[in-house]
C-alpha cells in the first residue's frame, strides 16, 4: 500500500460532494465534506466519541482513512491516522514513539465524556481517484497490542462532476408592425370550354373551384378585426397552342372570374386588380425537374432556351415518337391552366387580451410584437412560452427577429442543431444573436470560440454576454 506525502489544514472548504453518515459503535462522523477545486482533493469530518465509549488506560484505537481506486491500476492510499489513547499508552507512545501508520493527530481519551476531533487533509487530484471509495478503518489495540476490536465503515465514494453550465440566452423585443398587412393566397383550376372565357359555374369541378375562392373572400370579409384592401388575380394558360390566343385565353378567364366575385359580393370593380401569364412555362419547368419523365433533359433545354414560346411548343411535340407531348399533355398541362388569387387585407392592432385569444384562433393575425407581449404572460422556458415563439416563426418564416427568439427557445430546450438552423437565418450582427451563438459554442464546449462571441456580443451592449462570460470562466475552471 502506497503512502504519501499530504498538506495538512485546518479550512473549510465549500461543500462540493456531501457524503453520508457514517456509524459506528465506538464512534460517529459528521459534517463530512468531500471536495474537489482546482486540481486538489479536500477530505474533511468529524470524528464524534460518545461518553458510553470506554478506552482502558492501556488501550489506543487508530481510525485510518483509507482511499480506496476502483479496480486494480493503482493501490489502496493509507492517510495519516488519528489515534485515541488511555492514559498509560499516551505515555508510551510519547516515550517510544512508535507508529505503524502516519498520525495526524494523538487524542487522550477522556472517558464518560464526549470528545469530538477534526480532521482536515488536502492532497492532490488525479483522475483515477474519481468513483473511488473512503472508508475509515477502527481498530482498539490492548496493552500487548492484541486487537480487540476492528471495523470498516464506508466515508463517501469521491465522485467528481462536470460543471454545469447555466447559461443566459437573449431574447429580441420586435418592433410594433405600423401597419398590419395580411394576404390569403390560393389557386382556382377552373374548366372552360375550348376557346372560352365564359365561367359555367356547374360545369366539370368549378363549383368546387369556386367554393375555395368565396371561402378564402368570406373568412377575411366577415372577420371584425379584418378589412379588405385590394384582390389580385393573375390567369394563366397552359403552353400548347398559338401564344397569341393562350394570351387572350389566360386574360379572359381571369376578367371572367373577376366579374364573377364582384357579382357575388357586390364589390367596387377598382378593388380587383387583374393580370394574366399566357402561357405557365414556369411550372411546366418545376414539374419536370421534380418528376421522372422521357427526354427530360431534352424537355428542359427547350425550356430554358432563347427561342419563342411557340417554337418551344413544337420542339416538345416533335420529340420521339410525340409520346412526351401526349404525357405533358394529358397529366401536367390541366394544371398550368389556373388563376392565381391574393387577398390583401389589414388587421387591427390588439390589446394583450385580444392578441392572447386571437393566438389560439387566427395567430395569423399578429404582430411579431404581439406575440412577444403575450409570451410574457408565462415563465420563460414554460410550455406556454416556448410555444408562442415556435407560432410566431412559423407565422413569420423569413423574419430575423422571429428566427434569433425561435433559436433562443430551441438553447433552452437542449437542442442546438435546431437552434443553429434558426439562428443562421437571424441578424448576424445583433447583440442577442451573437451572445445567442456563444451560448452554442459554450455548450458544445468550444469555450475559446464561445469566448470570442461573448466578447462581441458585451461590446454591443448584451448583458447576458457579461454573465456567460463568467459561465464560461467556472467552466473553465473546472475543465482545469
Amino acid at each position: 500500500m502506497k503512502k504519501l506525502i499530504y498538506i495538512l489544514i485546518w479550512i473549510i472548504y465549500p461543500t462540493f460532494i456531501i457524503a453520508q453518515d457514517t456509524t459506528n459503535s465506538l464512534f460517529t462522523i459528521e459534517n463530512e465534506n468531500i471536495t474537489i477545486s482546482k486540481g486538489s482533493l479536500l477530505i474533511s469530518f468529524t470524528v464524534v466519541v460518545e461518553p458510553s465509549t470506554h478506552i482502558a488506560t492501556n488501550q489506543m484505537l487508530e481510525i485510518i482513512p483509507i482511499l480506496q481506486p476502483v479496480g486494480n491500476a493503482q493501490d489502496d492510499i493509507i492517510l495519516p491516522a488519528i489515534l485515541l489513547t488511555g492514559r498509560n499508552r499516551s505515555i508510551i507512545n510519547e516515550r517510544y514513539k512508535k507508529y505503524n501508520v502516519d498520525i495526524y493527530k494523538t487524542c487522550r481519551r477522556k472517558n464518560k465524556t464526549k470528545q469530538s476531533i477534526d480532521y482536515t487533509i488536502l492532497m492532490p487530484y488525479e483522475p483515477w481517484m474519481n468513483n473511488g471509495n473512503i472508508v475509515l478503518a477502527s481498530e482498539l489495540f490492548g496493552c500487548a497490542d492484541c486487537k480487540k476490536y476492528e471495523s470498516e465503515t464506508l466515508l463517501a465514494t469521491i465522485n467528481k462532476e462536470d460543471y454545469i453550465v447555466q447559461p443566459h440566452v437573449a431574447f429580441i423585443t420586435p418592433p410594433k408592425e405600423e401597419v398590419k398587412m395580411r394576404a390569403q393566397k390560393g389557386t382556382a383550376y377552373l374548366d372552360f370550354l375550348v376557346n372560352q372565357t365564359t365561367i359555367n359555374p356547374t360545369y366539370k369541378q368549378n363549383e368546387q373551384e369556386l367554393f375555395k375562392i368565396k371561402n378564402s373572400i368570406e373568412l377575411v370579409k366577415n372577420d371584425k378585426n379584418t378589412s379588405i384592401t385590394d384582390i389580385e388575380i393573375v390567369g394563366y394558360a397552359s403552353p400548347e397552342g398559338s401564344y397569341q390566343n393562350n394570351a387572350r385565353l389566360a386574360q379572359g378567364r381571369a376578367e371572367a372570374l373577376k366579374n364573377y366575385v364582384i357579382s357575388l359580393y357586390n364589390l367596387d370593380n377598382k378593388l380587383i386588380n387583374v393580370s394574366s401569364v399566357p402561357e405557365d412555362w414556369a411550372g411546366l419547368k418545376e414539374y419536370v425537374l421534380n418528376n421522372p419523365l422521357e427526354n427530360k433533359e431534352e424537355v428542359l433545354s427547350i425550356i430554358n432556351s432563347n427561342i419563342s414560346e411557340d417554337e418551344k411548343d413544337l420542339r416538345i411535340k416533335n420529340l420521339g415518337n410525340g409520346s412526351t407531348y401526349a404525357f405533358l399533355l394529358k397529366n401536367v398541362y390541366p394544371s398550368l391552366r389556373h388563376s392565381d388569387y391574393t387577398i390583401n387585407y389589414l388587421v387591427k392592432d390588439f390589446d394583450i387580451d385580444e392578441a392572447k385569444a386571437v393566438l389560439k384562433s387566427s395567430p395569423q393575425q399578429l404582430s411579431l410584437q404581439e406575440f412577444y407581449i403575450v409570451s410574457q404572460l408565462y415563465p420563460k422556458g414554460s410550455k406556454e412560452f416556448n410555444e408562442i415563439f415556435d407560432v410566431a416563426v412559423r407565422m413569420f418564416p423569413q423574419d430575423k427577429i422571429a428566427n434569433a427568439n425561435a433559436a433562443a427557445i430551441e438553447i433552452i430546450n437542449g437542442n442546438l442543431p435546431r437552434a443553429t438552423m434558426y439562428i443562421d437565418k437571424a441578424d448576424k450582427n445583433n447583440a442577442a444573436v451573437i451572445n445567442n451563438k456563444g451560448v452554442i459554442e459554450l455548450l458544445s464546449n468550444n469555450l475559446d470560440s464561445a469566448e470570442i462571441l461573448f466578447l462581441d456580443a458585451r461590446s454591443k451592449g448584451s448583458q447576458e454576454a457579461v454573465d456567460n462570460l463568467v459561465e464560461l470562466q467556472k467552466k473553465r475552471s473546472n475543465s482545469e
